[in-house]
């Protein structure tokens, strides 16, 4: 949609017939007459990822002025939702790179109408900086890295699913909280558990998207990193879909997640797996399967239809 129509569908919900329709369609986003095909979705999903791995954005590491090039992307593509949502960027430091003080900012969008149970959608946005210690590069390590799938991709899933629900009367808000300093130690997500008080019976699940752009068209596998007490675990392998969902409870610890589990935030992470261009200057945008984005997103519909 562009930013200069007034009447954007997304996080109002002025329009009834649409409402009607995108309630009682199969599919939801993807097949509703509105969307036309699933091309509509896989655009909206390529304009992100190319957009936050573009060269421009220069990889998009904590504390440069390309994260705050990034967010300001974010903001604007999101725009419409600040009728309904309090927009704010946290401002936290961390130590150290090269002996260093990183500060670097996360991006979260809030109900201004605070009343009903909440779902956390969450992601980072940040990536490597050059020379990085994490970069898996023997020659290029001074190179861009683009983060197309680390994690543009989680990103893109967030912001679309975030919009989505937007458009549905539910029983429950998104939240939206996109993180930085997540590649060099969680940091983020650490320091936004930390400065926000949560009550966990105002949370109904957390999900988090950390690399989702490289499904298998042979196995259609997605990882869900899960907690062995998650309540949902069920839910989640009756999924009629074209996704397999594995559930694992192995390096949920790992993630943005861990955070909040440590507050008694029922919470899961998402993601397609690591690849032979994970932290590679190779982690382009032209390598994402962005069908199979599509199919995750309907599958992720389809979930938390069921809450």
């Amino acid at each position: 949609m562009s930013p200069k129509k007034k009447n954007n569908i997304f996080c109002t919900t002025k329009n009834l017939c649409l409402i009607s329709l995108l309630l009682f369609g199969h599919k939801f986003f993807a097949q509703s007459n509105f969307f036309n095909t699933d091309d509509k979705l896989e655009k909206e999903f390529k304009s992100i990822i190319c957009t936050l791995s573009d060269s421009s954005m220069g990889g998009r590491y904590a504390g440069s002025v390309y994260e705050i090039r990034a967010i300001e992307f974010l903001k604007n593509f999101l725009n419409d939702c600040k009728q309904t949502y309090v927009v704010k960027t946290d401002t936290f430091s961390y130590c150290c790179r090269n002996d260093s003080v990183v500060t670097a900012h996360n991006l979260w969008f809030y109900p201004r109408n605070s009343t009903q149970k909440k779902i956390f959608l969450t992601a980072h946005y940040d990536h490597l900086p050059p020379n990085s210690q994490y970069s898996k590069e023997i020659w290029n390590k001074d190179k861009i890295h683009h983060g197309a799938d680390d994690n543009a991709s989680g990103v893109a899933m967030a912001v679309i699913l975030f919009k989505y629900l937007n458009t549905l009367p539910t029983d429950f808000q998104p939240v939206l909280i996109l993180f930085s300093g997540h590649e060099e130690g969680l940091h983020g997500s650490e320091y936004w558990v930390q400065n926000n008080s949560i009550s966990n019976d105002s949370v109904v699940l957390l999900v988090n998207f950390d690399m989702v752009g490289r499904l298998s068209e042979e196995t259609n596998i997605i990882s869900i990193h899960i907690n062995d007490e998650n309540i949902y675990k069920d839910t989640l392998m009756k999924i009629q879909s074209d996704i397999n969902p594995v559930l694992t409870f192995e390096r949920l610890n790992e993630t943005d997640a861990n955070g909040f589990l440590d507050v008694n935030i029922s919470s899961l992470s998402v993601s397609t797996g690591i690849h032979a261009d994970y932290h590679r200057i190779s982690d382009t945008a032209d390598k994402i399967n962005y069908k199979g984005m599509v199919k995750i997103f309907n599958f992720m519909t389809n979930f938390l239809g069921m809450l």
